[in-house]
């Protein structure tokens, strides 16, 4: 992916104001038309290749084919859209996601099949990467799709899904230890949103949420069908699970040669995971995004664990860089930690903006006392930090995507807005600024200032991630806050 210039960032133009709220109300402003002819024009790409891609026997949320059909769904469920296309309107949206799905499901006898003996791995939990993902989506949208591709396979999708889970949930946890020791490293690994348990655990949540959302008969026959996977009992399990191997990756920690040596310059984390050896801070492999999901489950579930999760986030923030942004890895006692200047959702800034966001939704949920309000003006200040880096390194060479793209960052801002009163206009104007520039993708790709993601049209690199950040952008305009309706980062951040 060569580009012209050795920053990952292209810097922000001066010749292009950002707009007011006032201006971005009116019908006729010029970056909301922007936004929304870059909307139609590029759904419309996705779409058509889509029609046109073959079928990965590996097909994922990720980068696959699923990721576009996913973005059909998400797309539907923001109220406005269809007032700028036809081709926007919540039916035409969810029959060309469902179409995606059963070609997906015809092309690839795996999936059809479902075999949980043979697909099942420890390894690859997660509804972004694995095939935890295809399971789920068919759990959630086989009982009203039209397509008998899609529900001929729910029952084979449950049977996947049961599987996967009790594999999961039987794991001996006092093995771990043991595993961590090995060369394998697979004691608190495992935990991380694009491969392992936290990502099971969204799988879990999106899925109780799509039941949930279902009228009232048929909601009640899907919870009976699906107890063994929406219950309480099942989450806290998995929950616990997790918090157990972050306890564990904390001891670890501290018991490393020269960790200790000097204390008092870093405290050490009360959690902490691994990825294939690393202790990554950011989103996709990091402790942010394991916290995020966490706080994302039910307050009944969460309670007994709040005191080391905010013990935790706070850890986090003594971690920020002078710059605002975050180490790629954990720093520790004694050792000589590299700055970082990735910003992006899966590594720096913008997977935590996105976790002290939803702490802090949380935080403001609980009784007030003294070290909750002395925590959540020190989240708030660390958040207001992120997003001005977020802001300014935010229009990234690598692209438009999510994971490491403009788009990623617009969620992230968009996050921050929505918790900081004080602030939320500035930081929602950031937003849109960001994703109006990212609109001139074609004209930066040309002059070679931003390359061409790998999987151009995907969810996670690509084209279809940055039509759901415009999405967002037109159906929060439409609203009189300017404020999250039913959407949010796709496949990570959208279960409000």
């Amino acid at each position: 992916m060569p580009v012209s210039s050795k920053s990952r960032y292209i810097p922000l133009p001066l010749d292009t104001p950002t707009p007011t709220l006032e201006e971005l109300k009116k019908p006729n402003s010029t970056t909301r038309q922007g936004i929304a002819s870059a909307l139609i024009r590029d759904v419309q790409l996705v779409l058509s290749a889509a029609r046109s891609s073959p079928v990965n026997h590996h097909d994922t949320v990720y980068t696959g084919l699923l990721g576009i059909a996913f973005m059909g769904h998400h797309l539907a469920k923001m109220p406005g859209l269809s007032l700028h296309s036809r081709l926007l309107s919540s039916s035409s949206l969810v029959t060309t996601a469902d179409t995606i799905l059963a070609r997906v499901l015809r092309r690839n006898p795996t999936m059809i099949n479902l075999n949980p003996q043979v697909i099942y791995s420890p390894n690859r939990l997660s509804f972004i990467e694995s095939r935890i993902g295809v399971a789920t989506l068919i759990l959630s949208w086989g009982y009203s799709s039209s397509h008998h591709t899609i529900s001929g396979n729910w029952q084979a999708a449950k049977d996947y899904l049961d599987y996967a889970l009790q594999e999961t949930l039987t794991q001996v946890d006092d093995g771990f230890e043991a595993a961590a020791a090995s060369d394998d490293d697979q004691g608190d690994s495992q935990c991380e949103v694009l491969y392992g348990r936290a990502g099971l655990l969204y799988a879990l949540l999106y899925l109780r949420n799509s039941v949930r959302a279902q009228p009232r008969e048929e909601r009640e026959e899907l919870e009976s069908e699906l107890e063994a996977l929406l219950s309480d009992d099942v989450l806290t399990i998995l929950v616990d699970s997790i918090i157990e191997r972050g306890k564990f990756g904390a001891r670890v920690l501290s018991s490393e040669p020269g960790v200790l040596q000097d204390a008092e310059i870093v405290d050490l984390p009360p959690l902490m995971w691994k990825w294939h050896g690393r202790r990554y801070l950011g989103g996709a492999h990091g402790v942010a995004g394991i916290l995020h999901i966490l706080l994302l489950c039910p307050k009944s579930i969460m309670d007994k664990h709040m005191p080391i999760i905010e013990d935790m986030v706070s850890w986090l923030v003594d971690c920020q860089q002078d710059d605002g942004n975050w180490p790629t890895k954990c720093p520790t006692p004694g050792a000589v930690t590299s700055h970082n200047n990735l910003v992006q959702w899966c590594h720096g800034a913008p997977g935590i903006l996105i976790l002290l966001s939803t702490a802090l939704r949380v935080i403001s949920h609980q009784s007030k006392t003294p070290d909750n309000e002395a925590l959540v003006r020190r989240l708030k200040s660390s958040l207001l930090r992120g997003a001005d880096v977020v802001y300014q390194q935010g229009l990234l060479r690598k692209g438009v995507g999510l994971c490491h793209g403009v788009s990623g960052n617009v969620y992230a801002l968009l996050a921050a807005s929505d918790v900081d009163h004080a602030n939320c206009g500035d930081l929602f104007l950031k937003a849109v600024h960001l994703a109006g520039l990212a609109t001139f993708r074609e004209d930066l790709t040309i002059s070679k200032e931003m390359g061409t993601p790998d999987h151009p049209w995907s969810l996670y690199e690509g084209l279809a991630g940055a039509c759901c950040v415009w999405a967002e952008i037109l159906s929060r305009l439409n609203s009189a806050t300017f404020g999250r309706t039913a959407s949010g980062f796709p496949a990570f951040d959208d279960l409000l």
